[in-house]
């Protein structure tokens, strides 16, 4: 049975979400699954501060906080698609967050 996984990854820091999304293709590659990757729109949240709460109106400061997002697509058969997840619960990825769904084909 085939079993069609998405994973969708996000960070804050796009090198370093590239490059351990290169390391999980190249490994995929080893196992025998045909990964596919989809680039998504960043997303950017705009936040405006007074910097004085009493008469300074115009005195403000302006942050941005950028979130990457990458989808990976693959299928493969029970065997390769639990290899590939003990892959990545191993994968040292403490500042990126990912998701993970399944379908059967």
């Amino acid at each position: 049975m085939t079993i069609k996984t998405k994973i969708k990854l996000k960070s804050f820091n796009s090198y370093k979400l590239s490059a351990i999304l290169n390391s999980l293709v190249q490994y995929a590659k080893v196992i025998e699954l045909e990964p596919s990757v989809i680039n998504l729109k960043k997303k950017v949240k705009r936040l405006t501060v007074l910097k004085s709460p009493h008469v300074h109106k115009k005195s403000r400061d302006q942050y941005e906080l950028v979130t990457f997002t990458k989808t990976m697509f693959f299928n493969g058969n029970r065997a390769q698609t639990k290899a590939f997840l003990n892959y990545l619960k191993n994968e040292n990825i403490e500042s990126i967050h990912y998701f993970i769904s399944f379908e059967k084909i």
